[in-house]
């Protein structure tokens, strides 16, 4: 495997049907403001415009491994996992995820991030955009951690590959 891959990451169908419908309220909300200059629309954008784009800087944007890391990477930073602190990786089947209750976090809107919890599975970090392509990491601390790359064999396989060695 090369030095760097990068996996990305799209969203699933849920995901983008409440993107671009909250994307599209607030072109109305917009719209409405200009053209009857209602402070009720205003108050409107000022909770819809930053949650939107607070939830655009911590969607995931792609994962990443690179030089014994991998990176799990967002519009506003990224977030470095040494491969050593990986205990395992497995795919998960989209039910398993289905009954997953989201304690803080945004579930839709650009994605699903944040902390969730699942009666099987615990208590969980989300780096997910397409609730297809989940895979769990569990880290030597316990920590469980969801991502959804596009590719999700073909990240189970390289990651696997890299944590045993």
């Amino acid at each position: 495997m090369e030095k760097s891959k990068v996996y990305n990451t799209s969203l699933d169908l849920l995901a983008k049907i409440l993107t671009f419908t909250i994307l599209g309220i607030i072109g109305i909300v917009i719209v409405y403001y200009f053209r009857f200059k209602s402070e009720s629309s205003l108050i409107g954008l000022w909770i819809l415009v930053p949650v939107t784009l607070l939830s655009y800087a911590f969607s995931p944007k792609h994962y990443c491994i690179n030089e014994g890391k991998l990176l799990i990477v967002n519009h506003l930073n990224k977030r470095n996992i040494d491969l050593k602190e990986i205990k395992s990786v497995q795919i998960l089947n989209k039910s398993i995820l289905a009954a997953s209750i989201r304690t803080f976090g945004v579930g839709g809107l650009f994605g699903y991030f944040g902390r969730f919890n699942n009666y099987t599975l615990g208590s969980m970090t989300w780096y997910v955009s397409n609730r297809k392509n989940v895979v769990l990491l569990q880290l030597n601390d316990k920590t469980k951690i969801v991502l959804s790359p596009d590719n999700k064999e073909e990240f189970y396989n390289d990651l696997s590959k890299l944590i045993i060695a």
